[in-house]
């Protein structure tokens, strides 16, 4: 074992940044923390209004729980990991004509259009009903 293993092995080795200024290299920055306790958040907020409710929260794992507790999630909060990987098709010539001659059979064949006109109504319907509060 060489010296510098020793000394490796018995010294706290920390990463210090150096500049050289007037023909010196000078410390300007240690990354070892002072002190090395952990840091906790806190979970006190500012006066925070339920975007649903309206109630005001001083605390956010309390309003964390009332969001829960109304079937909702917060979003920015899910993790990454479960969210579904959803590769969309590589868009190509043959897929965009692919679409095109679709959309020429639907317009073309009026039974087909009432049907997609329809299955769009109902789509619409559906769609204001959620966004107005009634199910």
């Amino acid at each position: 074992m060489n010296f510098f293993m020793k000394w490796h092995k018995n010294e706290i080795v920390s990463r210090k940044v150096f500049v050289y200024r007037d023909g010196k290299f000078v410390e300007v920055y240690n990354s070892e923390p002072e002190n090395k306790s952990a840091y906790v958040h806190g979970d006190e907020i500012p006066p925070l209004r339920h975007p649903t409710t309206g109630e005001i929260f001083t605390s956010a794992s309390k309003m964390q729980r009332r969001t829960q507790e109304l079937g909702m999630v917060t979003v920015g909060n899910e993790l990454q990991s479960s969210k579904p990987t959803v590769l969309q098709d590589k868009i190509t010539e043959a897929l965009v004509m692919d679409r095109i001659e679709k959309a020429e059979s639907i317009l073309n064949d009026s039974s087909k259009f009432r049907v997609v006109q329809e299955r769009n109504k109902e789509r619409l319907y559906k769609m204001e009903r959620l966004l107005n509060g009634s199910k």
